[in-house]
């Protein structure tokens, strides 16, 4: 099927409705977790579909219409001016979410997903689109628009937030495995409600003339958003991996045809700063961006045999970003040879550094991060000679694979976990790693593993809650029966106490809360540092953590009124290890704690004691080697409005204090920060710490805000409504803050959903609330339509009113 914007009939439109309406509203439904907001989302969708903004060839349709439904949902939660009220309110329900938290309600999958519901929307939307819409850390970091490695962390944080959350609820079984979990309990689709189906069909009218705005009329259940979605969603040119956009706007997508990045509209007068869609066989095309220079890259791929692999597209994008996204790209074809040249862009200080990769599902067999060069004004660089990744074999068919896991002296094991993977990126370009079947062996050691796929698989075989080392191991399983005994070898162990300063025992015991416990202690491995290996802790504070291999291994004490620990290098084997912990509001440099950072808050003016929420202090990782003058004119003015985030409380809330401390933090700089209701943001920095570097001399001494008021003119003198201001330093940093912004504006039509800048009203005019006396200021304003400008320098202590006035247009 090949159609149009006038060539997709009633027939096929009702087509794509019946078979996909409910993935698409499933995928939506998963991260907005509001069925109307869904139901928008799903029109939106199809609405583009109809109107011939995506246009499909009948191959993996569905997945391209799930892929959009997960962008204009994420797109609707961050453009609605409802999300900071949903997010507040949703925060405060956290705090006592724990008190319904019990092992004894519901099943794994139900038990877990709730867990999962009480994260954080940037952690919980992590663990959708990785686990149940089983997207790539690279196609995550395209919906989120974030990087691939910010991508990966998320998941990271999220699989520890879970773990941790899992252990104080008594769930320590489930914790142990909870990315296993997640992969077995993924949740079954939600159910449209009825008649969405026919309601979306009525919008194909059956004729050209029809509007798409009668249509609406007749769907009356299912609100349009098409103002705040489709033009951010499907007209920003930022899809990667499934679509792209032709010369005439409209979006193509196919199994084997990915995205390239589209150019901005004309109408932004802007350089831009992506990647053309499709280049001719071992030709390259150069971006369009206002840059000094040129440069070449050259090189050859071949394939796993180390023959020439032709009509490969090899992209390279700059390690510089602009805003989210790299500023300079450029792309080319292999020829016939496997050699491709790239012609690309150089930044005006005549050196610019780039990354190779391959577009679709082909890597390189090295990571591609690796693939890095430095090129130069006209200069040709080598890239060499690079091999392609052996691509993995899986193949439709069924298997029994019978497993029987035993001892070094042949008695068989009970209770040891056994998941089988998928060693092989999907069609759709997914997890390189699919979940396939996971099972526990019987008392008499057998685990019977059975599924669809035939080919290349990774084997995991966790023994360590009975003290054997944890095996992950490559196979090939053939169609039918076929059987294999593991054995399993005893790990070392690392034993030892854990003590407060006072030398008395500490153990876990039940907690006054649901939190379960209010102790926890885990290993970390360098090999798996995701995987946390937990101890087993006796009454007499003595601790054991087996299964280990020979390694040095971190150890993380976390949980209850104690400092989390910083203790590296411990290795398996250990049999004597003392652990001597202080309590977290203790400011003393005893026992073995990590960085910390303990302040007093205090009124300026009166030099008495002020109580603050527990949440009212943060901190913020600096980069190294900021000096305090560069803190203080470019980053501290930037970091005085803090982002809306949701915060999950297990246990009983603390009490308002006047002490504050960071704990758990590694050595770094960074910045202190307190939003006291009623004062200016206290911002203290930078900071640098060592390891275990304990700092106590830090005062927040609280000052009233001050208030910048003003008006924005446009280039003729006229008030000028719905433009931004917001402060800044004067730097770098603020420089790449004021093109974010400005990005934004302009990919979302005028309509950024961020909380850090004000909007003018009718008559031009704005107030800029909760400043700081103690730094000065630099005034920027940002309109869709106008160039942003650079107002004056005012100063914190006395801002006043300031007149902004535009002068030239996009």
């Amino acid at each position: 099927m090949k159609s149009t914007q006038f060539q997709l009939s009633r027939t096929e439109f009702e087509r794509l409705v019946r078979e996909h309406h409910a993935a698409v509203y499933a995928s939506a439904l998963r991260i907005v977790r509001d069925a109307g907001l869904a139901l928008d989302v799903t029109q939106d969708v199809y609405l583009a579909l109809l109107s011939g903004r995506i246009v499909l060839r009948g191959e993996g349709d569905e997945r391209v219409l799930r892929w959009f439904a997960i962008r204009a949902a994420l797109q609707s939660m961050r453009a609605g001016s409802h999300r900071r009220a949903r997010e507040e309110g949703y925060a405060m329900q956290q705090r006592e979410a724990h008190a319904n938290a019990s092992a004894e309600t519901g099943d794994t999958a139900d038990l877990l997903a709730r867990f999962v519901e009480r994260l954080p929307d940037e952690l919980r939307n992590a663990v959708h689109l990785r686990f149940h819409e089983g997207l790539t850390f690279a196609k995550m970091g395209e919906a989120l628009e974030i990087s691939e490695p910010s991508a990966f962390d998320r998941v990271k944080r999220a699989l520890e937030r879970l773990r941790e959350s899992l252990s104080r609820a008594g769930l320590g079984a489930l914790a142990l495995d909870v990315e296993g979990a997640l992969q077995a309990a993924a949740p079954s689709a939600p159910l449209a409600p009825p008649l969405v189906a026919q309601k979306l069909a009525l919008l194909h009218t059956g004729t050209k003339a029809a509007s798409i705005t009668t249509a609406l009329l007749s769907t009356m259940l299912l609100v349009v958003a098409l103002v705040v979605v489709l033009p951010s969603l499907f007209g920003n040119g930022r899809e990667v991996g499934v679509v792209y956009m032709d010369g005439s706007g409209n979006f193509r997508a196919g199994v084997e045809t990915p995205l390239g990045i589209s150019e901005l509209p004309p109408s932004t007068g802007r350089a831009s700063a992506v990647l053309p869609r499709e280049p001719a066989a071992g030709a390259a095309t150069r971006v369009a961006v206002t840059v000094e220079d040129s440069a070449k890259i050259v090189g050859r791929i071949v394939d796993p045999d180390h023959k020439p692999s032709a009509g490969l597209v090899v992209l390279a994008s700059s390690t510089e970003f602009q805003g989210k996204f790299p500023r300079y790209g450029a792309r080319a074809r292999t020829r016939a040879d496997g050699s491709f040249e790239i012609e690309v862009p150089v930044a005006a200080s005549g050196v610019t550094s780039y990354v190779l990769a391959l577009e679709g599902r082909v890597e390189f067999e090295r990571e591609p991060r690796a693939e890095l060069l430095t090129v130069t004004n006209g200069v040709t660089a080598q890239a060499g000679t690079l091999r392609l990744k052996p691509a993995p074999r899986d193949e439709v068919g069924f298997f029994e694979h019978k497993l029987k896991i035993v001892d070094t002296s042949g008695r068989p094991i009970p209770r040891v976990h056994v998941t089988l993977m998928r060693a092989v990126r999907s069609p759709e370009g997914w997890s390189d790693e699919t979940w396939e079947v996971g099972v526990t062996t019987t008392e008499s050691g057998i685990a019977l593993l059975e599924a669809g796929h035939v080919g290349d698989k990774v084997m995991i075989v966790d023994g360590r809650a009975q003290g054997y080392r944890r095996l992950r191991l490559a196979r090939r399983i053939e169609a039918g029966f076929s059987e294999e005994t593991l054995q399993l070898e005893y790990g070392l162990e690392i034993r030892g106490r854990i003590v407060d300063v006072d030398g008395r025992a500490i153990h876990p015991r039940p907690a006054a809360s649901l939190q379960a416990l209010e102790l926890q202690l885990h290993a970390l491995s360098p090999a798996e540092p995701n995987e946390w290996i937990f101890a087993r802790i006796e009454d007499d504070g003595s601790f054991v953590i087996g299964g280990l291999d020979d390694l040095a291994h971190s150890l993380d004490v976390a949980g209850g009124p104690w400092s989390r620990t910083c203790m590296e290098g411990v290795r398996a084997g250990t049999h004597d290890q003392l652990i001597t912990l202080k309590r977290e509001d203790d400011p003393r440099d005893l026992g073995d704690h990590c960085a910390e950072i303990h302040a007093r808050i205090v009124d300026a003016e009166t030099q008495q004691p002020v109580k603050v929420d527990v949440l009212a202090a943060d901190v913020d990782e600096l980069d190294a080697g900021l000096t305090p003058f560069e803190f203080a004119t470019d980053v501290a003015p930037s970091m005085l409005v803090k982002r809306p985030v949701q915060v999950a409380w297990f246990g009983d809330y603390p009490e308002p204090s006047d002490r504050k401390q960071a704990t758990g933090l590694k050595a770094g700089t960074y910045a202190y920060i307190l939003r006291a209701p009623g004062y200016a943001p206290e911002l203290c920095g930078p900071i640098e710490l060592a390891a275990r570097e304990m700092r106590s001399d830090v005062v927040f001494a609280l000052v009233r805000p001050t208030t910048l008021s003003g008006r924005v003119l446009d280039s003729d003198g006229r008030p000028l409504a719905n433009a931004y201001v917001f402060v800044g330093g004067l730097g770098p940093r603020s420089s790449a803050r004021l093109a974010e912004i400005d990005e934004e504006l302009v990919r979302t039509h005028g309509k950024p959903s961020r909380n850090d800048i004000v909007r003018t009203d009718a008559e031009g005019k704005f107030a800029i609330t909760g400043l700081s006396p103690r730094f000065d200021y630099t005034v920027y304003a940002v309109h869709e339509s106008l160039e942003p400008i650079t107002g004056a320098r005012i100063a914190g202590r006395e801002p006043g009113s300031v007149e902004l006035r535009f002068e030239r247009r996009r």
